[in-house]
């Protein structure tokens, strides 16, 4: 009897989250051909506006010489600009097209002079493999702001959403909620906030990662004890899929998912394991979804496109062809994580660990009989993800390390977390 209530539980999640899957889907194209009713006369006008930001400052400016990791993308900014100033119609919503000159890649057509572009044939290109979620909003900003406003728009919005977790973490009873607060912020500042703010590449897994913290906080009780939590990270894995260009997405997992398990002792490593089964097939399915419907509306073989893209983000080799192995990978993530940048945060966060150690001690709060094996086991799941993402996709990750090491940063945060969670159980 018991096993076939599990089983009919199974197969109700498993049609609902094909379902959720297949509403996303249709949802995700009506949104995309919203995006191509918005008129690109404005669109065009800040975009043109905004050309002198990139040329003056180049492809990837890096905006505090001494600390790598705040380099920008703005050579991807360049590529969305181009997306969404492009002149199409909601037929070319699953195609999002965007056009170049000659040669030339996304952000040299962008930059180049019209005297250069009038001696080049102008030439159209299809990113249809990814959803481009984005650009609603992107072009809904554009009508508006040039780039540069758009940069002073999403700092103000950083600074808004900081101060909401902020609240989150100040208007809790456990007093371990500044130690976990005092992890996040910490953790953000080792992801770059210049860069975070700058480049509107970087927004999609930002934000998710930080509206998914504060549903995760706020819904902290209430999340685990049914279903719910298979669906948030099933949805947040949609959203990731839908919005993102490929940059740091499992962020937007294991942020929500570390402070659920440090806010809530009841979660067991099964739901962990569930949770990130649904995020898998939520993130997977979307994607998947977008190829299997461009390729049967549009008459081009998305599909092949996309698996070809995989096989090669997949492979051990880089841009050139040569075998990425262990040690220069290492060198070159050296330069973005692992930094003395990162080794202060985390000794400031041990400092503060130590003294709420020993303040502990002093007022006789803590156990000799504290449970603290079972609470590595959690955070080790969690731990091993960036870790088997960095293999799985070392292509990727090693070409454009500079962003995708924020994935790794995963792991400062799950051992900060650990730690203030070893002292929530050996205090009283």
């Amino acid at each position: 009897m018991v096993k076939k209530d599990r089983m009919k539980k199974l197969v109700e999640v498993v049609i609902k989250s094909l379902l959720s899957i297949c509403i996303s889907v249709l949802c995700g194209v009506f949104l995309m051909m919203l995006t191509y009713c918005i008129p690109v006369k404005r669109i065009n006008e800040n975009v043109g506006k905004s050309i002198h930001v990139f040329s003056s400052e180049g492809k990837y400016p890096v905006k505090i010489e001494w600390l790598m990791f705040t380099q920008l993308d703005n050579a991807t900014d360049a590529t969305m600009l181009s997306i969404a100033r492009y002149a199409g119609n909601p037929r070319d919503a699953l195609l999002v097209p965007r056009n170049t000159y000659g040669d030339l890649n996304s952000y040299d057509s962008l930059t180049a002079s019209d005297e250069v572009k009038a001696d080049l044939l102008e030439q159209r290109h299809d990113y249809g493999r990814y959803w481009h979620g984005y650009l609603l909003p992107l072009r809904f900003l554009l009508c508006f702001f040039d780039y540069s406003q758009i940069r002073m728009i999403n700092l103000s919005l950083h600074l808004l959403g900081l101060c909401c977790i902020a609240g989150q973490f100040a208007g809790g009873q456990q007093s371990d909620f500044k130690l976990q607060g005092t992890a996040f912020f910490l953790f953000y500042l080792m992801a770059s906030p210049i860069s975070l703010a700058m480049s509107i590449q970087f927004q999609a897994a930002t934000w998710i990662s930080m509206l998914g913290l504060i549903i995760a906080m706020r819904c902290r009780n209430d999340l685990w004890t049914s279903n719910k939590y298979m669906y948030f990270f099933l949805m947040i894995g949609i959203c990731t899929a839908y919005f993102d260009l490929l940059t740091f997405p499992l962020v937007g997992l294991c942020v929500p998912l570390l402070y659920a398990v440090t806010t809530n002792r009841k979660i067991r490593i099964k739901q962990i394991i569930s949770s990130i089964v649904m995020w898998i097939a939520g993130y997977l399915g979307m994607w998947g979804g977008k190829w299997v419907v461009a390729t049967l509306f549009t008459g081009k073989n998305i599909i092949s496109d996309a698996v070809q893209q995989a096989a090669f983000r997949l492979s051990d080799q880089d841009a050139a062809g040569n075998v990425i192995r262990l040690k220069e990978m290492f060198q070159h993530l050296k330069q973005y994580c692992f930094t003395r940048f990162d080794v202060l945060c985390c000794l400031i966060f041990l400092l503060l660990f130590c003294i709420s150690i020993g303040r502990d001690v002093y007022q006789g709060k803590m156990k000799r009989n504290g449970k603290i094996i079972p609470v590595f086991g959690k955070y080790l799941i969690v731990t091993a993800l960036p870790v088997l993402w960095f293999i799985v996709l070392k292509n990727h990750s090693y070409i454009h390390m500079f962003f995708t090491y924020r994935t790794l940063l995963i792991i400062f945060l799950a051992g900060m977390l650990c730690l203030a969670d070893i002292r929530k159980v050996m205090s009283n």
